[in-house]
């Protein structure tokens, strides 16, 4: 996960850079439904995917960026 910033509105997004030639079938297969149900959700307290792009080998995900820091910490 690293953080971009867009040229032309100057806000900064989170990108999840996932190599699928490491991913088994199942996990490409969780993969795929992770991305549908995130889509479909539209709430204040779910982070929001903004773009998918793709390419034989990777798969970026651009989500709004979150602060406060990672969620398994305060658990």
């Amino acid at each position: 996960m690293f953080e971009v910033q867009n040229k032309r509105n100057r806000l900064h997004y989170a990108v999840k850079k996932i190599d699928k030639s490491k991913l088994t079938v199942k996990e490409k297969e969780f993969l795929r439904d992770e991305i549908q149900i995130v889509s479909l959700l539209n709430h204040t307290h779910v982070v929001e995917s903004k773009e998918i792009y793709n390419n034989p080998r990777w798969m970026w995900i651009v989500m709004e960026k979150v602060r406060g820091g990672e969620l398994f910490s305060y658990l």
